[in-house]
């Protein structure tokens, strides 16, 4: 079991090497003022990850070799506007990411698409996220 940690940590490191990426999570609550209409989104920044591995939109063979059947088996979720992100377990401890939250990467919005994959027992967690509409 050692060994198999191992090797994921290495695939890890080597994934984010060429693909990481700075991703906040964030809430954002919206008010609504009723005497004049006027609409207030609030963002909390709920947990920021250093190094993300947010997977490009078009995804090589390559990289599906490499990522093996974990893309494969999700890749009915991938569609236009659609990016995967793979995030290290140790960094997302303590948070929770549900439906509908935002992501910021590299400056752009993107809403959590579905709930976090689990890959290999907590080792790391597969998330889908869309462009917001």
């Amino acid at each position: 079991m050692k060994i198999k940690n191992s090797l994921i940590r290495d695939a890890l490191y080597t994934l984010r090497t060429h693909y990481g990426s700075k991703a906040t999570l964030k809430m954002r609550d919206v008010t609504t003022n009723y005497l004049s209409g006027e609409r207030t989104e609030v963002d909390t920044v709920v947990k920021t990850i250093r190094n993300a591995i947010v997977l490009p939109e078009v995804l090589d063979a390559s990289l599906i070799n490499l990522l093996g059947s974990v893309v494969q088996a999700n890749h009915g979720l991938i569609t236009s506007g659609t990016r995967l992100a793979i995030v290290d377990g140790r960094q997302l401890r303590g948070a929770t990411i549900s439906i509908g939250m935002i992501v910021a990467i590299d400056s752009v919005d993107m809403e959590v698409a579905s709930l976090p994959l689990d890959l290999l027992s907590g080792q790391g967690y597969l998330l889908v996220f869309r462009r917001k509409a």
